[in-house]
């Protein structure tokens, strides 16, 4: 129980991790640093966005057959309650992809 928000939690700790390497780098930074930083937020954008499609297609599964079930859309909290942490667990999702796009654009604007 609470696996996904222990995952999401260890992922952002690990994440700020990186970000504190990425800061500490830039400072002496040489461009193969850099380059391996890139990599690795590109690499993990890719990887969080893949996370984040499977996340999706459960939602959208979830939705779908309460439509069938219900006959109408979803409209209330308790209706989402059987799958909430899958619904936190996709906005964590979208929250630090679009951390990561940020610091990759930052990085490759070298601020």
């Amino acid at each position: 129980a609470g696996s996904d928000d222990d995952g999401s939690g260890r992922r952002g700790a690990r994440e700020l991790g990186m970000a504190a390497d990425i800061e500490d780098s830039q400072g002496g930074g040489g461009s193969s640093s850099i380059r391996d930083q890139t990599a690795y937020l590109e690499a993990r954008i890719v990887q969080l966005q893949n996370d984040k499609a499977g996340v999706r297609a459960k939602l959208q599964q979830f939705q779908d057959n309460f439509i069938k079930e219900n006959d109408r859309k979803i409209r209330f909290h308790k209706d989402i309650l059987p799958i909430e942490r899958q619904y936190r667990a996709y906005k964590k999702l979208k929250e630090e992809i679009s951390r990561l796009d940020r610091e990759l654009r930052d990085l490759k604007n070298g601020l």
